[in-house]
């Protein structure tokens, strides 16, 4: 064969071999489709080119079913212990208007029969009001089921801010993936060798746990409230007690309950009556101040009502009572204070199953 032939032919291979390479794309040239895809994070699956990622949004939505159980759960023992603790303050408020009738007529009494009669049933009276006010086992079951059902919300609530963020991630992914051009071409080889052609996610499952995250979050109420900065550095909101005008109050996690004045508490309807609970309070200061126990029908703070809250009202001889919103209204929430802000974010978590044992307990009575 002539030079000038096998010049020719080698030339002509060159060639061949250069087109074959520029046919083959650069997806050759970094493997074969199916490695190239999985290099990437994704898998095969009958619905196409998927995530591994979806597969892990599908155990977290599994978890969030347990933990909303678990919620429902603390809500239910919750309401059970506060039913309990209810009917024992109003059993010792029964016993203590008995005890003040008995002592009423024991002023009247004529006969020193009549007298010891009185005195014998005062004595008994007293005695049973005594071992009821010592028996704490209704208030610390209380104070256990308010602390789990706190647990358990706030457990809740922030694996729910997390499916939120690993979902939006993964959706973020498929697009960036969309527009690689590397991801395309694979496909595209991939699809021509194979029978089946399969795009790139995401799969319709994902479009489900996208409703039903969203119908969770719909369970967990947020929101961030502003307030003012006022003495000892405590952080004041506005609120709404049984719907009279806003007043200023104090945010104080460390108070157990609403603290008012008398004369506010006068302005709210909410002025004690003879029979109310006495209840002593140490202050900031030292001081043993003594209160009466009443209940507000509503307190409201941004957008979060809380039913029938406890609150202590100071004696009219207390003057310059800073009103305090205590636990028995933050205790229903998931709260922050961020005091460099001025603001507090509040969570709560709506337990389907208390607030329908809480409606029916309303219908009973």
């Amino acid at each position: 064969m002539p030079i000038i032939d096998c010049f020719h032919v080698r030339l002509t291979a060159i060639f061949v071999s250069l087109f074959m390479f520029f046919c083959c794309g650069s997806v050759s040239a970094q493997g074969d489709p199916e490695t190239v895809l999985q290099q990437r994070g994704l898998r095969k699956s009958s619905a196409g080119w998927i995530l591994e990622e979806e597969s892990e949004l599908t155990k977290l939505m599994s978890q969030s079913s347990r933990l909303k159980r678990q919620v429902s759960d603390a809500g239910r023992v919750l309401t059970q212990a506060e039913r309990q603790a209810l009917a024992k303050k109003t059993a010792l408020t029964q016993m203590n208007v008995q005890h003040v009738q008995l002592n009423a007529q024991l002023a009247n009494a004529r006969t020193v029969a009549e007298n010891n009669r009185i005195v014998g049933l005062l004595n008994a009276l007293g005695g049973q009001i005594n071992l009821a006010s010592q028996d704490q086992t209704a208030e610390n079951n209380l104070k256990a089921a308010r602390s789990k059902a706190g647990e358990v919300r706030e457990l809740y609530a922030q694996h729910i801010i997390d499916m939120r963020t690993r979902f939006d991630v993964v959706k973020d992914r498929y697009t960036v993936l969309a527009a690689d051009n590397v991801v395309r071409q694979a496909i595209n080889d991939f699809n021509q060798s194979s029978d089946k052609k399969l795009e790139l996610g995401p799969s319709r499952s994902l479009a489900s746990f996208e409703r039903s995250l969203v119908k969770l979050e719909e369970t967990v109420l947020s929101e961030d409230i502003q307030g003012q900065q006022g003495q000892g550095s405590l952080l004041y909101v506005a609120a709404v007690i049984n719907g009279k005008e806003p007043i200023d109050i104090a945010v104080d996690t460390g108070a157990s309950v609403v603290v008012l004045s008398w004369e506010l508490a006068e302005k709210l309807d909410l002025k004690p009556g003879p029979d109310a609970q006495r209840v002593s309070f140490v202050v900031a200061d030292g001081r043993q101040i003594e209160g009466r126990m009443v209940s507000a029908k509503t307190v409201r703070v941004g957008r979060f009502t809380v039913e029938d809250v406890e609150c202590a009202v100071f004696g009219p001889e207390n003057t310059n009572v800073v009103p305090l919103l205590g636990q028995s209204f933050l205790e229903h929430f998931i709260y922050r204070i961020d005091s460099g802000k001025g603001i507090i974010s509040m969570t709560r978590v709506e337990d389907e199953s208390a607030s329908k044992s809480k409606s029916r307990g309303r219908e009973e009575d």
